[in-house]
C-alpha cells in the first residue's frame, strides 16, 4: 500500500542524510534529488511536512517498490527493441515474436558493449582517484550514469556512496555561489567608497569595530520591527481554506468560457479592472471592479470569474493590511479576541468571505503562537488539556463567528462552500436608524473588513452614509475598521475621503473633540447644536491624526501622481494563472490603498500606551532612535559602528519619551526609497502629517545607511536622518498640466442682441425708423414654462412673479 506520508523511521543508509540540514533545506534537496516521488524514511517528519508545504504532497515509495521498479528499468535496458510479427504455431495459434534485423542487432550489441565497458573503466577510474579528484570530476555527468550503472550491478554500497558524494558536491557549489555573490555585493560597495574617496578610512574603522569573519552586519531591531512585509513576504493562499474549495466551485464552469467571461467582465487581456494593475491599465480610464458582492443579480459564470480573478488578490491585500494592523497592535490585541466567549465577531462587507478566511488565518497563527510549547520539556511529556497549551498537539484554533455580506443567491451558494459558523445577509443592517438608539452607540461587531466597497457608489453623500454606517456597526470598546481599495488615484481619493470623514465628525483628537450637528442626524440634538466625538485611533497605514498631505484638494483630481499606496506580492493559485494564461511568472504584486481605524481606544491616552505624535514625535524621528535600547536586546549583541547623531547634541526632555520607539510615533515611506551612490533619500509621510524627503549618507551612520539601503516602501522608519526638507504632494502630474495648458481657453458665448421691432397696428406694416437694440431690462412675453413657472403649482401666490420689461 503506497503511503502519502513519510515513515518516521530515520532514513536509512541507501539514501543521502539530511540530518544537518533545516527542514526547508532537506526538502529542496530532496526535491531536486528525487522530484516527487521519495524513497520511505529519506525525510523526518518535521523535512517532510516542509515538503509538503513548498512542493505539495508526495508519493511514498517502499524498498520493495524500488526494487522492483530497479529491475524493471535494468531488463528494459538489456531487451532489444525491434518490429513485432505474428507466427502460425504448431497448434495452429498465433503467437507475438519480435523481428530484428540483424544488421541492428549487431549495432545495438556493440553500443551496449562500448557502454559496459566504458563505464566499467569509469568505476576503476573512480576508485583511483582521491577526495580532490572527485571533487573535481563530479561535474561531469558520467557520474550519473556510472550511480544507475553501479545499482544495476547490485553494487548499492559503492552507488550510495557516490550519490552521497554528489550530494555533498551540490552543497558545496551551492555555498560557493553563495559566498560569490556576497563578494559581489562587496566589490560593489568597495566601489561606491571609491568615488566618495573614503574607501581607506571606512576600512580601517571596519578592521578595527567588526568581528573577524563577520561577512555582513546584522539590521537594527528597530529597523526590523516597523518593516512593512509579511512573513513569508509573497503571500501564499491557504490550500485548503481557499484554494481547493474556489478550485472545486469552478470546476463545473469550462475553463475557456470563464476566461471568455472574465476578459469581458474585467477589461480584456491581464484583467485591468480586476484587483490586478498591469503596467498598459495606466493608459486606460480607472474604473471600480465590476461585480460586486452587494449586488441583487448575478449569473453564475459571473460569481466564478469573481472567485477566480478577483478573490486571490483581495485576498493578499487584506492580509498585508491585517498583518500590518497587528504589528502596530501588539499581540495583546488578537489574544483579548481569542478570550471572547465564541471568539471574536467579523463582518465582511466586500470581499464574499475572503477577509474572513484571511482574519481566520491570522487567528490561527496568533492560536499557534500562543499554544506553541516546543521549549517546554515537561509540557510536551504531559497530555493535552482542553485549551491545548499542555502536551500534545494544540486544539483548533477559535474561528469566530462571521457574517458575510452576499447579496445574490449564485454567490451566497459559492460562499457558504468556503466558511463554516457563518451567517449571509443580503444588505448591512442600519445601526444608525434603528429603533434603539444604543445599538449604534455600542456596535457589534469586532472588526469589520471591507474590501473594494467604496469606489462602486457613485456620489459623495453615499459613500459618506455608508461608512458612517459601518463605523455604527463597529464594536464601541476597541473594534477594528479595514477599508481596502484598489491602488490607483480613484482608490486612494475613495480612502482618503473616508478617512477625512471619520477624522472631521466621528474620532476625537486633542484640540478637536467636538464636532457640528449635522440637520438630518437622528436623534434630538444638543442646545447648541454641536456634540461630542468619540475615542478613536487611526492604526495604519498613518502615523497621524491630520489631513492627508497627499489629498489637499478633496474629491476627484485629473492626473494625480502622488497617491498613498502600497503592494503585496502573493503566488497565484492554478486557477488564476490558467485565467490569465500566464507561463512565465506564478507571483502577481497586487497595489492597493487601505485604512485602518479602531473606535472606542486612543493609544494616545496616558491610561493607554501614552503615544506621541505630532511636530515632537517627527523631530525625535528624524534624530534616531539607533543608540536606543530596545526591550530584551542585549546591548553586547549589538555594537553599532557609527553614531546616528553626535554624543554632545541635546536631546530635549519631551523629545526622549520612551526608548523604544512605537511604530506609530515614526514616520513611513510611502514611495519606493532612492538609492544612490553613497546616501539614500526617503520619501516620507510623518507623524506631523507633512511630507518630507530625508537624506542618509554614508557619513550619518553607518548601520542607519545600510539598514536604508535595505529599507523598502511602506517601511516605517526609526534611525534618524541627517538633512531633511518639505515635499509637496503633485496632485497633477507634469504631462497633465502641459495637456491643460495645450487646451485652448474657453470663449464666453455671444449674447444675442435683441431688437423691438415696432409694427403699425391698423397697417400691420413695419415701423422701420423705430427698430432700435435693446439694452437692460428683462423681456417677458407670454407664458414662461421652466422652473419659475413650477414654484406655483397650487396656485396660492407664493411662487416668483413675472416681471416684463418696459421699453
Amino acid at each position: 500500500m503506497r503511503s502519502n506520508r513519510p515513515n518516521a523511521s530515520p532514513a536509512t543508509s541507501a539514501f543521502p542524510s539530511f540530518a544537518g540540514l533545516d527542514d526547508d533545506s532537506a526538502a529542496q534537496h530532496a526535491r531536486q534529488l528525487y522530484g516527487d516521488r521519495l524513497p520511505e524514511g529519506l525525510l523526518s517528519g518535521s523535512q517532510y511536512k516542509s515538503y509538503e508545504r513548498m512542493f505539495g504532497a508526495a508519493d511514498i515509495i517502499s524498498e520493495a517498490e524500488l526494487e522492483v521498479e530497479s529491475e524493471a528499468l535494468a531488463d528494459e535496458s538489456d531487451d532489444l527493441t525491434g518490429t513485432g510479427v505474428l507466427r502460425e504455431a504448431e497448434d495452429g495459434s498465433l503467437e507475438e515474436v519480435e523481428y530484428i534485423a540483424e544488421a541492428e542487432a549487431e549495432g545495438e550489441d556493440g553500443d551496449v558493449d562500448a557502454d559496459e565497458a566504458a563505464l566499467a573503466h569509469l568505476e576503476k577510474e573512480w576508485k583511483t582517484m582521491d577526495e580532490d579528484e572527485h571533487i573535481m570530476y563530479l561535474d561531469d555527468v558520467r557520474y550519473f550514469k556510472l550511480e544507475q550503472y553501479l545499482r544495476s550491478n547490485d553494487k548499492d554500497e559503492e552507488a550510495d556512496e557516490l550519490l552521497q558524494c554528489l550530494f555533498l558536491h551540490y552543497e558545496a557549489k551551492v555555498e560557493a555561489e553563495a559566498s560569490k555573490r556576497a563578494e559581489l555585493e562587496n566589490e560593489n560597495e568597495a566601489e561606491d567608497n571609491l568615488i566618495q574617496g573614503v574607501v581607506e578610512e571606512e576600512m580601517r574603522d571596519s578592521e578595527d569595530t567588526e568581528p573577524a569573519g563577520e561577512a555582513t552586519q546584522r539590521t537594527h531591531p528597530f529597523t526590523a520591527e516597523n518593516r512593512f512585509t509579511t512573513f513569508p513576504s509573497t503571500v501564499t493562499l491557504p490550500q485548503s481554506a481557499l484554494v481547493g474549495p474556489v478550485s472545486a466551485i469552478i470546476s463545473g464552469t469550462s475553463p475557456v468560457h470563464l476566461a471568455d467571461a472574465a476578459k469581458r467582465i474585467f477589461g480584456g487581456d491581464g484583467l485591468p479592472y480586476s484587483t490586478s494593475n498591469p503596467s498598459f491599465a495606466k493608459s486606460m480610464p480607472q474604473k471600480a471592479i465590476p461585480l460586486d458582492p452587494s449586488l441583487d443579480r448575478m449569473s453564475d459564470i459571473e460569481a466564478d470569474s469573481y472567485f477566480a480573478a478577483v478573490m486571490p488578490g483581495t485576498y493578499a491585500s487584506v492580509m498585508s493590511a491585517l498583518v500590518e494592523s497587528r504589528k502596530r497592535l501588539g499581540s495583546s490585541w488578537l489574544e483579548g479576541l481569542l478570550q471572547k466567549e465564541g471568539g471574536p465577531r467579523i463582518l465582511d462587507a466586500g470581499s464574499a468571505g475572503a477577509g474572513v478566511v484571511a482574519f481566520r488565518s491570522l487567528l490561527r497563527a496568533e492560536w499557534e503562537r500562543l499554544s506553541d510549547n516546543s521549549d517546554d520539556v515537561e509540557a510536551s511529556k504531559g497530555l493535552a488539556t482542553a485549551d491545548g497549551r499542555a502536551g500534545g498537539a494544540p486544539v483548533e484554533a477559535p474561528t469566530g463567528k462571521a457574517t458575510v455580506l452576499a447579496s445574490s443567491d449564485t454567490m451566497r451558494k459559492r460562499a457558504s462552500v468556503l466558511l463554516d459558523n457563518t451567517t449571509f445577509i443580503p444588505r448591512l443592517p442600519d445601526y444608525i436608524h434603528a429603533s434603539d438608539p444604543s445599538a449604534a452607540q455600542h456596535g457589534k461587531f469586532d472588526i469589520i473588513i471591507a474590501p473594494h466597497a467604496l469606489w462602486p457608489l457613485k456620489e459623495e453623500y453615499l459613500r459618506k452614509q455608508y461608512v458612517a454606517n459601518l463605523w455604527s456597526l463597529l464594536n464601541a470598546d476597541g473594534g477594528l475598521l479595514v477599508l481596502v481599495e484598489k491602488g490607483v488615484p480613484r482608490g486612494f481619493e475613495m480612502i482618503a475621503g473616508a478617512r477625512k470623514f471619520l477624522l472631521v465628525t466621528r474620532v476625537a483628537s486633542p484640540g478637536n473633540e467636538k464636532v457640528a450637528e449635522e440637520v438630518d442626524e437622528p436623534g434630538e440634538g444638543h442646545v447648541f447644536g454641536v456634540r461630542d466625538k468619540g475615542k478613536g485611533m487611526i492604526i495604519a497605514p498613518c502615523t497621524n491624526h491630520a489631513g492627508c498631505p497627499m489629498y489637499t484638494k478633496p474629491g476627484m483630481s485629473a492626473g494625480r501622481k502622488d497617491y498613498c499606496h502600497f503592494e503585496q506580492r502573493y503566488t497565484r493559485p492554478p486557477y488564476l494563472q490558467k485565467l490569465l494564461r500566464a507561463k512565465d511568472k506564478n507571483h502577481e504584486d497586487v497595489q492597493f490603498s487601505y485604512l485602518s481605524i479602531m473606535r472606542g481606544r486612543d493609544l494616545r491616552d496616558r491610561d493607554e500606551q501614552a503615544i506621541v505624535q505630532g511636530d515632537t514625535a517627527t523631530s525625535r524621528a528624524f534624530e534616531g532612535y539607533e543608540h536606543m535600547e530596545p526591550e530584551d536586546f542585549a546591548e553586547e549583541e549589538f555594537d553599532p559602528t557609527a553614531p546616528a547623531i553626535s554624543e554632545t547634541s541635546a536631546i530635549s526632555e519631551t523629545s526622549a519619551i520612551r526608548t523604544s520607539p512605537h511604530g506609530l510615533m515614526l514616520p513611513r515611506a510611502v514611495f519606493p526609497p532612492l538609492k544612490r551612490t553613497g546616501h539614500v533619500i526617503l520619501d516620507l509621510c510623518t507623524p506631523s502629517g507633512t511630507l518630507e524627503r530625508w537624506t542618509v549618507p554614508r557619513s550619518f551612520s553607518k548601520q542607519a545607511f545600510r539598514d536604508a539601503r535595505k529599507s523598502q516602501w511602506g517601511d516605517l522608519w526609526a534611525l534618524g536622518a541627517k538633512t531633511r526638507v518639505a515635499r509637496e504632494g503633485v496632485t497633477m502630474s507634469a504631462k497633465a498640466k502641459r495637456r491643460l495648458a495645450e487646451q485652448p481657453p474657453k470663449r464666453k458665448r455671444a449674447q444675442p442682441i435683441i431688437y423691438d421691432v415696432p409694427v403699425d397696428g391698423s397697417s400691420g406694416k413695419v415701423q422701420e425708423g423705430g427698430i432700435k437694440p435693446l439694452v437692460g431690462g428683462r423681456l417677458r412675453r407670454g407664458k414662461i414654462s421652466g422652473v419659475r413657472d413650477k414654484r406655483d403649482k397650487t396656485g396660492s401666490g407664493r411662487g416668483r412673479k413675472k416681471a416684463s420689461a418696459v421699453d
